[in-house]
C-alpha cells in the first residue's frame, strides 16, 4: 500500500470504512509510520505524530499531532495540532527510497454456492401425473 494512502486513512476518523475493515497489523504498520515521520521530521519543528488507539466506535488507528515533547496520549477530543507541511514529503521520500514498506493483507473468503434443492412434490398415490386434455 502506498504510504500517503495509508496515512490519510490514519489521519482520517472515519478510515479504513468507519473502522469496519481494519486490516491485520494496521496498529503496527501505523505506530512504524509514526517512528519514520517523526525521524525525519526536522529538529526545529514544534510537534510529533503519536500513534492514538481510540475507543470505541470509529477508526481506532490514528496518527495526531501534540507539542514535541508532550507526554501521554491525549486523543482527537482533547489536541490534535495540524500535520507539519514536511510530512508529504517525508511520506514520497521513504516511498521512493523504500524505507518504510507497508504491506496489509487482504482475506478473502468465498462462501460456496448453494447447492440446488430437488423439487419435494411428490405424486400423491393412486394419480397420475398425466397432462389434462
Amino acid at each position: 500500500m502506498q504510504l500517503d494512502k495509508f496515512y490519510e486513512q490514519c489521519r482520517d476518523k472515519y478510515g479504513w470504512d468507519d473502522g469496519d475493515n481494519e486490516p491485520a497489523g494496521v496498529y503496527q504498520a501505523r505506530d512504524a509510520l509514526v517512528r519514520l515521520i517523526n525521524k525525519h521530521l526536522p529538529p526545529e519543528c514544534m510537534v510529533e505524530a503519536y500513534g492514538y488507539d481510540r475507543p470505541g466506535t470509529h477508526n481506532g488507528s490514528l496518527i495526531l499531532y501534540r507539542t514535541k515533547g508532550s507526554t501521554g496520549q491525549f486523543g482527537p477530543e482533547v489536541q490534535d495540532l495540524p500535520q507539519p507541511e514536511e510530512v508529504d514529503q517525508i511520506l514520497c521520500d521513504a516511498e521512493e527510497s523504500e524505507e518504510l514498506i507497508i504491506t496489509l493483507e487482504c482475506l478473502v473468503i468465498e462462501a460456496e454456492p448453494p447447492k440446488p434443492q430437488k423439487s419435494k412434490k411428490r405424486a400423491r398415490p393412486g394419480r397420475t401425473n398425466l397432462p389434462l386434455r
